[in-house]
Order: structure tokens, then C-alpha cells, then sequence
């Protein structure tokens, strides 16, 4: 009994050891004549090419039009990625097309299969021969994110996501040319079948509105699009990972199966076969959607509250009632935000709401926006967008405050206007005086040289822009408001304004004149120089992260005299021969918690284009809490999502390491021809 066992074991030894020896045999062939023929290099250099001009081109978007909404994952990323798969389904199919229509076209196909070899010995060396000269590929496409890490900050672990969502689409696309390679007797007539097959599946939900709930879900399931939508969003879902796998291996069996319809008989019982393996595939990919688990490698650093917003929110003394409305397919990330306010304080009640299916509560905060938070107190409201942190903290401030919250805005020395422009269909501030209502402030226009000084329920001054010096009034009236207890925010343009600079030379603080950059033209203005203005960290923050954009900006030094003032530089130009230039600086003018002198040094990055960006919005948010709010210890911080425009040398940085993968991969081939010609 053990001697007949022995000898079975024996046996299944053999023939594994005999069927790797074979596929190793028809692996090493087929590498060996892929790389000799030229289709693979031209094919490498269009799916280099095209990939490259798509990182190229998505990072031009990105960095022109993206002006700090999102960040990397869901901007440049998941667009590139989108547009990537558009290069694997145009190559993988004529790579793949070749593998059994070339060995009809050349007559070797009935000599292939005379050898000891099986059907599947064959697919499954042809098959790891695609997967090994693809692969390589798509490893290349990685120089793109490396580089350009050297630029901008680039969190590593959504891309594990979307490169292995790449993989496994490649994978599928590899193994559906190979069956119609199959199953076709020219190479281009596979090619096409591939392509007809793939695409249909890429389209099947595209037409929503065409289509009944119950339709529509089940083609969505089959739809390569949405399969592959999470992985370019940085989220690993097992369901998309085994429906992937399940494709390949089933047009794998179908390319074994395909090969044996033309050289066997019993064709009836291989259609049952096929029928049999569908139904085998499409239970298995059920079962993986209701076993489904998530893994989400995007680091939301927003969703993590830093002791400082919870000692806030732990400070609340009246009920506070947030409402989250939460972009679709990130419920999770907004729930872990929810559940971490929730424990601040037994005060807070937080809602998570679905924009899409409560349209009338939406209506009623004005809301229009995924992502948006509503945070309501008192009979206040205030709406926060996007829902980061800090803006959050200063909106659950703002309602709970019962102290008026009013700005006083300086006028009459040319100062620029400040108006309320809300298009009824606009998401987001189209003006300086639609920002501060958002922020919870109301303003008035105050003639500090005809009134003789700032009304006491002013919560700051606001000095925006002047054009025109500050009189002797005016200055006094000022002075009084600052020793008073008072908070101003001055924004200064590089103009001569000696009245306005003794004033603020009382507190240390002096303006210089204009920043003259140093350096090649930004890309998307290419009318002027700018300043790319950097954080200057005063506490445990990173230093020198990029906040906002000037349009030229001045000098704005601080030379401490008084050890019980506390104040600092808290903006920045980092100049490549002057080094680091103070471009905003803030100081304490009144005690612990008194009043607060903020000055910046330009005032026109709210203005027009400038004010578009994202960044340079939040960045005068920041500005009013700190000067506002004494209980804000902190100087302005820089938002999360805030990436530095690209210079016209880094532009080409990236071109070059967008365009020379391709031509190093064309003359890699011509090399190759050259040296098949010479032998």
C-alpha cells in the first residue's frame, strides 16, 4: 500500500517537474522572439509616450487649473491613472494578439502542437511571457511620481493602490488578447476582437439614464471603469481585486479551451465546459462582493485631530450640532472625523448627511458642495469648505461666541473695495466681502479721519490695500484702537506709505521695499514674476511649506526690542541668493490676550485670479482667526493641500523625464534591429 502511494507521489512529481520544465521552455521562446521583433519596442514607446504626455499634461492641469481644491490623490493621480488605463487597453491587446495567430500565420502553429506539450503548459508559458515584458513597462511609469516627489510632497501609499489596480487591469487585458489570439487566425483580426471586447466592457455603464436600477447594478459590476475607479482614488477593495483575477483566469481556461475546439473532438461538451466555467466565475466574484474588506492607504492627516482642536472643542459651552455632508466613497474617512468630534465633548452631536438624498436639507444651509460641513449653534450657522480642521475649530468658535463679530474695513486712502458678488449658482466666494460673510463676519466701511476712531464693537480693523498714506487723524485713531486692546490687519502693497510705516515701526515691525524674485516665470503667469510665499514655522509646525501666491510682494521685517512682546515672522520668500525674505509678520501689542497686529506684504492676492486659488483663500481664513480669536496661540498654518506652482525649469524637469523613457525604449529597438540585421 505505501509502495503504491510512494509511486503515485512519484508520479505527480514527474509531471509537475516535466510541466514547469515545459512552460519554462515555451516562456524562454517567446521572450526571446518578443524581444527580437520590433513590435515590442514600438508598442513600449507608444505606451510610453502616451504615458508620459498624460503625466505631463495632468500635472500642467493640476498645477493651472487644480489652484489647491484637492490634493495629489485625487487630482493628479487618480486622472493620471484614468488616463493610463486608456494606454494599457490600446497596447496590451496587439502585444498579446500575436502569441498564436503569428504561429498560424507562419504555418509553426501545427509543429507547436505536435511537441509533448498540453494546451495549458502552452497558455500558461505564452501568458507569463506578456506579464514579464509588460510589467517592466509599467514599472518605468514610476520615475514619474519620484520625480516628481522632488517637487511637491508625495504620500507613497496611495500609489501602492493605484499601480497594483494597473497591474491587475493589465493583467485582464493581456489575458482577453490571448484568448482572441486563440481563437483568430490573423494577428490584426485578434487585435480588434480584443479591443471590441475590452472597450464594451469599459462603456457598458456609462449610459445611466438608459438603463432600470437592477440593470445598471449588474453592469457596473462587469464595467472595468468602475472596477478600477478605487485603486486611482488610493483604495484597495477585495472585491475589485478578485474580479480582476477572476477575468484573467477565466480567459485563460477559454484560450485553453479555444485551443483544443480546432485540434479535438467533442466540441458539445466543451461549450457545457465554458458555460460551466462562467457560471464557476460569476459565483466566485458574488461571493468576494459579500465578503467584501477595505483598505484605504490614503493618509488622511485632516481625519486625525491634533490636541490643540480638541482642547478646543473640549472648550464648548452650548450645544453644538455639526453636519457633514460627505462626497460618495468616502463615508469612512468622514465617519472617523465625525466619530473623533463626537468625543471632543458630550456637547457635540455630529450628522453625517448624504447631499444626494437630503437635497432640501442642503437647501436649506445653502449647501452645494460634497465635503461641505454645516456647523450650527444658537441659531447660528456657519458653513465650512472645505472640512479642514482648522477652519472647522473656527467655525465652532465663531457660533458659539456670543461677543459680535464684526470687521471694521478702512476706507478713504484708496484702499481696494470689498464687495458681496454671490452668483446664486456659485459654490464657492467670488469676493473678498462674500469670504468674510462665509466666515461668519459681517464688515463696515469706517473714515477713520473723519469718525476720529475705530467704533468699540469693532472685533479688528482692516486695513485692505491702501493707495494713499494714513493722515495724522487716522493714524492716531489707530494707535488708540491697538493700545486699546484692539486687533488690526494691515495688507500692504510695495508703495510708499511713510505715515502707515512709523505707525508700525512702534511695534517693531518695518516695511520694506518690493521683492524683486529671483528665477524663472511661473507657469501660468506669464505675464509677471510671483512670489511663492512659504510658511515660516514659529512652533512645532514644518517650516517653509508653500501657502500662498503673490503678485510681487514687499519686505515686511521684524527686529524685536521689547522681550515681553511676543510676535515673529510668519511668512515668507524663499530667495535663491537673499535667502529667506519675511514677506508677513505678527506680533502681540497688548498682553497675553489683547490685541494683535498682523501685517502682510502685498494685498492684491485677493484680487481676480489670485483669489481662485484655494490656498491663497484659506491663507486670509488663517490671517482673521489668528488676529480675530485670542484664543488662537498659533500663527496662520499652511493648508494641507497647498502645492508651490511649478517654474518653467521644473516644467521641463518633467517633460524630460516625461518624454525620455520612450525615446530611450525607441533606441533600445533600433539597437536591437541593428544587431538581428548585423547576425
Amino acid at each position: 500500500m505505501r509502495n503504491a502511494e510512494s509511486k503515485k507521489d512519484e508520479f505527480i512529481i514527474r509531471n509537475l517537474q516535466s510541466a514547469f520544465r515545459n512552460i519554462r521552455a515555451v516562456f524562454r521562446k517567446e521572450v526571446r522572439t518578443l524581444t527580437r521583433s520590433p513590435l515590442l519596442y514600438v508598442l513600449g514607446a507608444v505606451f510610453l509616450g502616451l504615458a508620459g504626455y498624460f503625466f505631463y499634461t495632468d500635472a500642467l492641469y493640476f498645477d493651472l487649473l487644480n489652484q489647491d481644491k484637492i490634493g495629489l490623490t485625487q487630482g493628479l493621480w487618480q486622472r493620471f491613472f484614468e488616463d493610463l488605463r486608456l494606454c494599457v487597453l490600446l497596447v496590451t491587446p496587439v502585444l498579446a494578439a500575436r502569441l498564436f495567430a503569428e504561429e498560424r500565420r507562419l504555418g509553426t502553429m501545427e509543429m507547436l502542437l505536435t511537441y509533448p506539450l498540453t494546451e495549458v503548459e502552452l497558455v500558461s508559458g505564452k501568458f507569463l511571457s506578456l506579464v514579464l515584458l509588460f510589467t517592466p513597462l509599467l514599472a518605468v511609469t514610476v520615475l514619474y511620481p519620484f520625480v516628481l516627489s522632488q517637487l511637491w510632497p508625495v504620500d507613497p501609499w496611495p500609489l501602492v493602490a493605484t499601480y497594483l489596480g494597473a497591474v491587475l487591469l493589465g493583467l485582464a487585458c493581456l489575458s482577453c488578447g490571448m484568448f482572441c489570439s486563440a481563437l483568430a487566425t490573423q494577428q490584426s483580426s485578434a487585435a480588434l476582437a480584443a479591443f471590441g471586447v475590452l472597450f464594451f466592457s469599459w462603456f457598458l455603464a456609462w449610459n445611466e439614464a438608459a438603463a432600470g436600477p437592477g440593470l445598471l447594478a449588474v453592469l457596473q459590476r462587469l464595467s472595468l471603469f468602475d472596477r478600477f475607479y478605487d485603486f486611482t482614488r488610493g483604495t484597495v477593495q477585495s472585491r475589485d481585486v478578485m474580479y480582476f483575477l477572476m477575468v484573467t483566469l477565466l480567459f485563460g481556461l477559454f484560450s485553453v479551451e479555444g485551443l483544443r475546439w480546432c485540434w479535438r473532438q467533442g466540441r458539445g461538451g466543451r461549450v457545457l465546459r465554458l458555460v460551466l466555467l462562467l457560471m464557476i466565475g460569476v459565483g466566485i466574484e458574488d461571493w468576494g462582493v459579500r465578503h467584501n474588506h477595505t483598505w484605504e492607504l490614503v493618509q488622511e492627516q485632516e481625519s486625525l485631530l491634533t490636541p490643540e482642536t480638541v482642547q478646543e472643542l473640549a472648550a464648548v459651552q452650548v450645544p453644538v450640532r455639526i453636519l457633514m455632508f460627505y462626497e460618495p466613497g468616502r463615508y469612512r474617512e468622514t465617519a472617523y472625523l465625525a466619530e473623533k468630534c463626537s468625543r471632543a465633548s458630550p456637547l457635540i452631536q455630529v450628522q453625517l448627511v448624504d447631499l444626494d438624498r437630503e437635497p432640501t436639507l442642503a437647501r436649506t444651509y445653502g449647501v452645494r458642495t460634497y465635503g461641505t460641513v454645516v456647523v450650527e449653534a444658537n441659531r447660528r450657522w456657519e458653513v465650512v469648505y472645505p472640512a479642514e480642521e482648522r477652519l472647522l475649530v473656527q467655525a465652532v468658535t465663531n457660533v458659539t461666541d456670543p461677543r459680535p463679530r464684526l470687521v471694521c474695513l478702512s476706507t478713504g486712502h484708496g484702499e481696494h473695495a470689498v464687495t458681496t458678488e454671490r452668483p446664486a449658482e456659485d459654490d464657492e466666494p467670488t469676493s473678498v466681502g462674500d469670504l468674510l460673510e462665509r466666515l461668519g463676519y459681517q464688515w463696515q466701511e469706517v473714515v477713520l479721519q473723519h469718525e476720529g476712531g475705530v467704533p468699540p464693537d469693532c472685533r479688528f480693523l482692516f486695513v485692505y490695500g491702501p493707495t494713499h498714506d494714513f493722515g495724522p487723524t487716522a493714524v492716531t485713531a489707530t494707535a488708540h484702537f491697538l493700545a486699546a486692546g484692539g486687533s488690526a490687519l494691515f495688507l500692504l502693497d510695495p508703495l510708499p506709505l511713510p505715515h502707515i510705516e512709523e505707525l508700525l515701526s512702534g511695534y517693531e515691525i518695518f516695511a520694506g521695499s518690493e521683492i524683486i524674485p529671483r528665477g524663472s516665470a511661473r507657469l501660468y503667469l506669464r505675464d509677471r514674476q510671483t512670489v511663492p510665499v512659504v510658511e515660516v514655522g514659529l512652533s512645532s509646525r514644518e517650516p517653509e511649506r508653500f501657502t500662498a501666491v503673490f503678485y510681487g510682494a514687499r519686505r515686511i521685517d521684524y527686529v524685536p526690542k521689547r522681550k515681553d512682546r511676543r510676535g515673529g515672522v510668519f511668512l515668507g520668500y524663499r530667495s535663491a541668493t537673499q535667502g529667506l525674505i519675511p514677506v508677513g509678520t505678527a506680533v502681540e501689542t497688548a498682553g497675553e490676550h489683547g490685541g494683535r497686529l498682523m501685517v502682510v506684504g502685498d494685498a492684491d492676492f485677493l484680487e481676480g485670479a489670485l483669489f481662485r486659488r484655494e490656498g491663497n483663500r484659506l491663507a486670509f481664513a488663517h490671517m482673521l482667526h489668528w488676529v480675530a480669536e485670542p484664543r488662537a496661540h498659533e500663527l496662520p498654518t499652511a493648508t494641507r493641500y497647498a502645492y508651490a506652482p511649478l517654474t518653467v525649469r521644473q516644467s521641463w524637469l518633467l517633460f524630460s523625464t516625461a518624454m525620455i523613457p520612450s525615446l530611450a525604449f525607441l533606441a533600445a529597438g533600433g539597437v536591437a534591429w541593428w544587431q538581428r540585421r548585423r547576425g
